[in-house]
C-alpha cells in the first residue's frame, strides 16, 4: 500500500492534523474510497491521485458544514471561484487560508503530473466542478442564514450538486490515461443520465444517513448544526411524517439504481472503463452510507470494512 503510506506521510509531514483541528482526518478512508473506484493494480497511480483529491472534498465539506461562518464563507466561496493562490490573503482567517492553500496545492500537484502527459484539461474539468460544488454548499448555508426551509424540489436542485458525486467522478478520471477530453465532455453533459444518477444516489444516501432519527433518540447531526435536512424539505412539500419521508427516500434510491443500470447498459461514446468509474463511485456511496455516515463516524461500521480490505484481505 505505498500510495496510502505516501499520502499519510505527506499529511503528517505537513502537520495537518494540528493545523486543521476542525477538519476530519480521513486519509485512510480516502484511500479506501479510492481503491473501491480503482481496484485494478494497473491503476495504482490513478488511485493515489484520486485519494489525495478526495481529501479536498472532505476539507470543503467540513468548512461549509461545521466550521466557517456565513460571512467567512462568502469570502471562501469567492476565492474558490477564482482558484488563485495570489488572493489567499483576502480570506478573513488563518484557518480558511490554510484550507484554501491545501485545496489548491493538492490540485496543483495533480496538474503538474498531468501537464507532463498533455492532459491538463483533466484538472480543468475537475476544478470547474469543484467551483460548482462550492457554490451549491454556500447556497445551502444561505438558507440556514435566512432561516429558510426550501421545498424538496428546490432543495434537490442545489443538493444534487452539493452531493459531490459528479466532482468525485471527475477527480477519479484525472489519473486515468484513457480519460480523454471527450470522456469529460460526455461526463459533464447534463443530458447524460449517468451524470444525474450518480449525483442523485450520493445525495439520497447521504440524506438518509444524516437525517434519519437515531435509535437512541438523539437529534440528528445535521439539525444539531442548524443545516437544512432533505427529509425535512420533503415533509414540508408533501405534508408527510418523517418516517413517510424516509420511505419515499428509499423508493427514490431504488429508482435511481434502476436508472444507473439503464444508463450503463445503453451505448455510450466512451469505453466501459470510463463509465465503470461513475458506477463504482455510486457503489462506494452505498458502502459508505448504507448503515450510517461512514465518513463522519467510521468506527460504527466502515472501520470493519476497511480492516477486511486493507489489513486482512482475502489471500489469493
Amino acid at each position: 500500500m505505498p500510495c496510502l503510506l505516501e499520502a499519510y506521510s505527506d499529511w503528517k509531514e505537513e502537520n495537518m492534523e494540528s493545523r486543521l483541528p476542525n477538519a476530519r482526518n480521513r486519509i485512510v478512508e480516502c484511500f479506501f474510497s479510492a481503491i473501491a473506484v480503482y481496484f485494478e493494480p494497473c491503476y495504482a497511480r490513478a488511485c493515489n491521485i484520486y485519494a489525495k483529491l478526495l481529501s479536498t472534498l472532505v476539507l470543503n465539506d467540513d468548512t461549509y458544514d461545521a466550521y466557517g461562518t456565513y460571512e467567512e464563507l462568502q469570502y471562501f466561496t469567492d476565492a474558490i471561484q477564482r482558484f488563485d493562490i495570489g488572493i489567499m490573503d483576502e480570506l478573513p482567517t488563518n484557518y480558511l487560508k490554510l484550507v484554501y492553500e491545501t485545496i489548491l496545492n493538492i490540485h496543483n500537484e495533480a496538474e503538474d503530473k498531468m501537464r507532463k502527459e498533455g492532459r491538463s484539461y483533466a484538472i480543468s474539468y475537475a476544478i470547474n466542478e469543484f467551483k460548482k460544488l462550492a457554490e451549491a454548499c454556500f447556497a445551502e448555508r444561505r438558507w440556514v442564514h435566512r432561516s429558510y426551509v426550501p421545498t424538496f424540489d428546490e432543495y434537490m436542485d442545489t443538493a444534487m450538486t452539493s452531493s459531490a458525486g459528479l466532482v468525485s467522478v471527475c477527480q477519479a478520471l484525472i489519473g486515468m490515461e484513457e480519460a480523454d477530453e471527450t470522456a469529460y465532455q460526455w461526463l459533464i453533459n447534463t443530458d447524460n443520465k449517468l451524470h444525474k444518477t450518480v449525483n442523485k444516489i450520493a445525495r439520497l444516501y447521504d440524506d438518509l444517513s444524516t437525517n434519519e432519527e437515531c435509535v437512541n433518540g438523539e437529534i440528528k447531526a445535521e439539525e444539531k448544526r442548524g443545516l437544512v435536512c432533505g427529509t425535512s424539505c420533503y415533509m414540508k412539500q408533501y405534508g408527510v411524517t418523517r418516517q413517510e419521508a424516509v420511505e419515499a427516500y428509499r423508493e427514490m434510491i431504488e429508482v435511481a439504481w434502476k436508472d444507473m443500470n439503464e444508463a450503463c447498459l445503453k451505448p455510450m461514446p466512451v469505453s466501459n472503463k470510463i463509465a465503470v468509474r461513475a458506477l463504482n463511485v455510486a457503489r462506494l456511496v452505498l458502502v459508505l452510507y448504507k448503515k450510517d455516515d461512514g465518513f463522519t463516524r467510521p468506527e460504527l461500521s466502515l472501520k470493519d470494512a476497511i480492516a477486511k480490505v486493507l489489513i486482512h484481505p482475502i489471500p489469493l
